[in-house]
């Protein structure tokens, strides 16, 4: 193809394609790089470039790949959660705390959306704010032992603000709905599915994703109740 004279974004993402099922990485990445060059609206080098340095370990590169996926297609729920779990996963507390709220807005129906946030919110000193992401996520009805986990948290932030009867009243929930004692979890941050990018196999076809095309993982959906969709929805915006 090259030497017939064509090159361009299309060849050079086929060319990654082969050399990733060929299980040649390092050629891979450099076909997704050059296909990036040509055209660096497209969102499909970056994603795959991503799955190759989150499979080889190199967060710190993962995360900026999932920084340039969010500027382009700020529409992106599965980019979104996945970069807010890697920065709190890596303690940057304060960048997930400008990136959740736009997080939340994208993906307003996903619970561990509204976890993960009120983790950044707390870890920066937001006690109060993080009560209303725990309480915005018990609105999406998770399933028991999420919840459970949830009620767990609320207790710890209500005790930081010294508010211990409801600090009792929701460990009380915890218990009920873990059903075995304290929840294990209730210490740890949430953590969301990883989910990887595919490689595109339809490249004329696949400018930007929408979000339908990119649910969130089943488990980590509720129903989200009438009070929690009513809240004002705003652009999403993320710093550069």
């Amino acid at each position: 193809m090259i030497r017939a004279g064509s090159d361009g974004f299309a060849v050079r993402m086929i060319l990654a394609d082969l050399a990733a099922e060929a299980k040649r990485p390092d050629a891979a990445r450099f076909e997704f790089l050059l296909a990036n060059s040509f055209d660096p609206t497209m969102v499909e080098p970056l994603q795959a470039l991503y799955d190759l340095d989150h499979r080889e370990k190199r967060e710190t590169q993962a995360l900026d790949w999932l920084r340039k996926i969010v500027r382009l297609d700020q529409h992106d729920r599965k980019a979104y959660r996945l970069l807010l779990e890697g920065l709190i996963v890596t303690g940057q507390f304060a960048e997930a705390k400008t990136l959740g709220e736009a997080a939340m807005f994208v993906d307003v129906e996903n619970y561990a959306v509204h976890s993960l946030y009120a983790t950044a919110l707390s870890r920066t000193g937001d006690h109060s704010k993080a009560i209303f992401e725990l309480e915005s996520a018990l609105l999406c009805e998770p399933k028991p032992p999420e919840a459970a986990t949830l009620h767990a948290r609320l207790a710890q932030e209500h005790l930081t603000l010294r508010n211990a009867a409801k600090a009792k009243a929701e460990q009380a929930e915890a218990l009920r709905l873990d059903g075995a004692g304290e929840p294990k979890r209730a210490l740890e941050c949430p953590v969301v599915e990883r989910v990887v990018y595919a490689p595109p196999t339809q490249l004329a076809s696949q400018r930007h994703r929408k979000c339908s095309t990119l649910p969130p993982p089943e488990k980590s959906v509720g129903r989200c109740s009438p009070r929690l969709l009513s809240r004002p929805m705003r652009a999403a915006t993320t710093t550069p």
